[in-house]
């Protein structure tokens, strides 16, 4: 079961700290944390991982803002 999340008018693909690490390590994808406020943080090293791991925070990738999904509907 994939998750998602929808936060500030974005869609975020959720990932396991693990998969958010290697995603990191690829460069492919920017990491971000997901706040329980709505907010959000670019991981920028691993310790902003770990960070969050500890947090218990949602790690995501940005997949799109709803406007541009809604568009293309």
């Amino acid at each position: 079961m994939e998750k998602i999340r929808i936060t500030n008018g974005f869609l975020w693909k959720l990932v396991s700290y693990e998969l958010a690490k290697e995603i990191f390590a690829s460069g492919l994808f920017e990491v971000y944390k997901l706040h329980n406020d709505e907010s959000e943080s670019l991981c920028e090293c691993y310790a902003d991982i770990n960070d969050a791991a500890e947090l218990g925070l949602d790690m995501a990738i940005e997949v799109c803002h709803l406007s541009d999904l809604i568009e293309k509907n």
